[in-house]
């Protein structure tokens, strides 16, 4: 049975680094596993695709998204948190800057609350990042783009 795993990414460097994440489980070929991305690199992501990727797909595994910088670009991000929550499917978010957790606040506490999983740059985000992610587990993963 194939799962699908959703990556969402408005900002031009979040959707850098998810490009990264999925050409990494493309290259590896993981058995059982579709990767889907919606990624704009600066341009706004379309709120209905993401829509009907989570209606469309049955079995997403997870989704895992930027935060975007601007409130009118991230529609599509905080519209894949509310129905990965509504589906019962993990949702996490890729925090590449720092400052990144404890800032955008158009992005919905209660959602915020509920996130699976949260990826930060380092040690210091990570202490924020449980303040404001309490039932999230927080990975330490560098930035991607550059840390291999």
């Amino acid at each position: 049975m194939e799962r699908t795993f959703l990556l969402v990414g408005t900002d031009m460097a979040v959707s850098q680094a998810l490009g990264k994440v999925r050409d990494s489980f493309t290259a590896k070929k993981v058995s059982g596993l579709r990767i889907v991305s919606e990624l704009d690199y600066g341009k706004i992501v379309s709120e209905s695709t993401v829509e009907e990727i989570l209606e469309r797909d049955g079995d997403i595994a997870c989704v895992l998204t930027g935060m975007s910088s601007k409130p009118e670009n991230s529609d599509a991000e905080i519209t894949a948190w509310r129905m990965a929550l509504e589906y019962d499917i993990p949702y996490g978010v890729y925090a590449d800057t720092e400052g990144m957790v404890a800032g955008r606040p158009w992005f919905p506490k209660q959602l915020k609350e509920d996130v699976s999983f949260v990826f930060v740059i380092n040690e210091e985000e990570a202490t924020l990042a449980k303040q404001h992610f309490p039932k999230a587990k927080i990975i330490i993963s560098g930035d991607v783009r550059i840390d291999d």
